[in-house]
């Protein structure tokens, strides 16, 4: 018999907490794709007029923000699997 469906039947194969590793998974792309944008703010910066730096500042705090969040999200779930 195949060596993970024995693993599977014993419920050690981490099926368990898939709804959690298919969010991180989902939070962790979006984390790579927010922090792109703001890297591409950072490069706008310097060529930007005055009031679209305050533009591009704000874009950034809101993207900074979400990042957190998402981050957070990914931190308790890896808390939840070490305890």
């Amino acid at each position: 018999m195949w060596g993970g469906r024995e693993v599977w039947r014993e419920g050690n194969g981490g099926l368990e907490h898939a709804h959690e590793t298919v969010a991180g998974s989902r939070s962790g792309m979006r984390v790579r794709s927010l922090t792109e944008r703001m890297c591409d703010i950072d490069r706008e910066m310097p060529i930007a007029s005055d009031a679209q730096k305050d533009e591009l500042t704000r874009g950034k705090m809101t993207l900074t923000a979400e990042v957190r969040r998402l981050n957070g999200q990914w931190w308790s779930f890896a808390r939840r699997r070490t305890r």
